[in-house]
């Protein structure tokens, strides 16, 4: 039996761990053996009636070796230790990577005990090579770049540990399933980027028009990338980043829903009002129906099989998904400015910005069931399993309305809590981005407001954030959140993608904050040799010729590119980004641009005089900044400038 609740702070008989999770409590079956044991190709222990085992495969291969800096999994499967014992389910587990010392050997239980501490309390000196507890935040800035975030520092100046830079300004992102890539509309160089984060750099698919919203559908095989005004919408391979099928329809903006299985996609033509199904097998399209010029959006509730395409004039066209013809026309009533259905699916949120108002329906019937007042200019409704937050155009409050009690038929308590100083959406064009990332323990959400450029972190059942990070000095457009912790694949069964950044022996700790508590060491043998040398060989760089530099204005700088291993001229790299810094406190990005015979030039700024590092990375090339060593800059006194580009440290591994 496992019986789950919520822990602030549980000692587990010498282990104390502080956090939020979902803490299950095991009902120890008969006892067994304790000792580790090998079992195939993983290792396995047995504790209390319970059994362990870890296994670890590449995910290119599963007969592939193990290699450092290889896409690998890691998984754990626990279950009753007697023949033919059920998977235990619904569990939270917590493991890290450790690199052994030279000579050092497996832990016996009372050191994977103490190792387990010093991991819990978050001791330096007994930090791992990976931590399979962590998630991150990344955000759509502003300046050309993605930030990464790890919200779960301690004690630290800034939470931003690394950027990925880009050849332009974002307008919409989504993360792949293999919770690395994130995938980055660019519409002012007709571009789609797809950003490793653990790499820091990217790589770019040329697309025609500006794209704009893009979609991925349930079970992530393709990204659906639609245009802002210009026709026709691409289809794009995940796994492979590269162009399916280029689907001609007509201008944009389109939006995009799917059927949950993934067999169908539908894209609306805002403009022209068509929406379009498509079969996804064939990426052929199946019917069009007219549902009216200016539509707004288009959602889909998988729990009624219904499409919505709402319009200003307040008609929501309802669309049957089975056989794509039109039901029903609601009526919500005049200045209709948005509309989304929650995750359940049984419920619509239709705002009116102009009149202050959120009406509620019944996907099932259409009926309205609740009418909300708002603060003033409700904008964007977005959801957590169990909470639907509103943000706000003219207010700093943001309302949360409970989903559990919609159904209940009963008058909804709207609470309206602040958020910051100034209405999230003040002064900035529409982003199609998220602007909020549930918790992966559920519970809470991370909440961008780009007019005071901080993440809020909130826990639902508390009437204020529990903390804020600054994105500051510039703004962010959106904000997704990687899980990288365990999560439950099958019952019983727990997983996560990593990758090694040296070959070597490790331990992997694994602990359940159970009581019992359940706890053991495993060992991980991850061969081949380190990135850099091989990374040394696909390129080379320097300065092209004397460059004398001054702070306060633009300076050209000009790089020579070769192959290392041919010392031939490197002409033509579309991805050639450059990073420049100085300390921990200062930092410019930007794309060196090609000018022939292995040239690349960039215009960075230098805000006073001083040494500078310049670092180069190039998806194309497999190289990430600070994989290269740094080139020296020295700047002399120019004209006067103001410290107004301050930023944190984009990458702190490598000062």
């Amino acid at each position: 039996m496992i019986v789950r609740t919520r822990f602030l702070l549980l000692a587990l008989g010498g282990l104390t761990l502080a956090a939020f999770a979902l803490t299950p409590f095991l009902v120890p079956a008969p006892p067994s053996a304790e000792p580790l044991a090998s079992e195939g190709t993983g290792r396995a222990f047995e504790q209390d009636g319970f059994r362990v085992t870890m296994e670890a495969s590449s995910l290119r291969s599963t007969d592939a070796p193990l290699q450092a800096w290889d896409d690998l999994e890691l998984a754990f499967t626990v279950r009753e230790a007697r023949a033919g014992g059920r998977p235990l389910s619904g569990l939270a587990p917590l493991s890290w990577l450790v690199r052994r010392a030279e000579g050092e050997g497996l832990p016996d239980r009372e050191q994977c005990r103490r190792e387990i501490r010093a991991l819990l309390a978050g001791r330096l000196a007994k930090a791992s090579a990976v931590d399979f507890n962590q998630y991150f935040l990344v955000t759509l800035d502003d300046n050309n770049s993605l930030s990464i975030v790890d919200p779960q520092l301690e004690s630290a100046r800034t939470k931003t540990v690394g950027i990925v830079p880009l050849t332009s300004k974002g307008a919409d992102f989504v993360l792949a399933p293999d919770r690395r890539t994130v995938l980055v509309t660019l519409p002012e160089v007709a571009r789609l980027a797809a950003a490793d984060i653990d790499r820091r750099m990217a790589r770019y698919l040329e697309l025609a028009g500006r794209p704009a919203e893009i979609a991925l559908q349930p079970d992530g095989a393709y990204a659906w990338v639609g245009q802002e005004t210009g026709p026709g919408i691409d289809v794009i391979r995940v796994d492979t980043f590269e162009r399916a099928k280029h689907l001609e329809l007509g201008p944009g903006p389109h939006e995009f829903a799917f059927r949950a299985d993934s067999r169908q996609a539908y894209v609306l033509e805002r403009g022209s009002g068509r929406l379009h199904a498509f079969d996804v097998h064939e990426l052929a399209p199946e019917a069009v129906l007219d549902t009216g010029a200016s539509a707004l959006t288009l959602a889909a509730s998988d729990l009624s099989r219904r499409l919505y395409v709402p319009f200003y004039d307040g008609r929501v066209a309802v669309i049957d998904q089975e056989n794509f013809a039109r039901l029903a026309d609601l009526e919500l009533g005049p200045g209709l400015t948005a509309l989304e259905v929650d995750p359940s699916g049984r419920f619509g949120f239709a705002l009116f910005e102009g009149a202050d108002r959120l009406v509620l329906f019944d996907t099932a019937t259409g009926r309205t069931t609740h009418t909300v007042e708002t603060e003033r200019g409700p904008a964007r409704v977005e959801f957590t399993a169990g909470f639907a937050y509103l943000s706000h155009s003219g207010s700093e409050k943001t309302i949360l309305i409970d989903l559990s009690v919609l159904a209940q038929e009963e008058k909804v308590v709207a609470t309206s809590l602040p958020m910051g100083q100034l209405a999230p959406l003040e002064g900035l064009a529409a982003t199609l981005a998220p602007l909020l990332a549930p918790l992966p323990e559920g519970g809470g959400a991370v909440l961008l407001h780009p007019a005071d450029r901080n993440l809020y972190h909130f826990m639902e059942g508390m009437n204020a954030p529990m903390g804020a990070y600054r994105t500051y000095p510039w703004s962010a457009r959106g904000v997704l959140l990687v899980d990288r912790t365990l999560r439950e694949v099958e019952d019983g069964r727990y997983a996560t993608s990593f990758q090694a950044s040296e070959p070597g022996t490790y331990t992997v700790p694994f602990v359940l904050p159970t009581s019992p508590q359940l706890f053991g060491c495993f060992e991980l043998e991850i061969g081949g040799l380190p990135k850099v040398p091989e990374l040394w060989k696909s390129l080379r760089y320097e300065l092209a010729g004397a460059t004398e530099l001054t702070s306060g204005a633009p300076q050209v700088l000009e790089l020579r590119l070769f192959d290392a291993a041919s010392n031939a001229p490197l002409a033509d790299l579309a991805d050639v980004a450059v990073l420049v810094r100085r300390g921990p406190r200062w930092q410019w990005n930007g794309v060196a641009r090609p000018t022939g015979d292995g040239l690349y030039r960039c215009e960075p700024s230098f805000p006073e005089p001083g040494r500078y590092q310049l670092f180069l990375a190039s998806g194309t090339r497999g190289v990430e900044f600070g994989a290269l060593p740094a080139v020296q800059l020295e700047v002399r006194v120019g004209a006067a400038t103001d410290l107004t580009a301050v930023a944190p440290d984009p990458n702190p591994r490598h000062e």
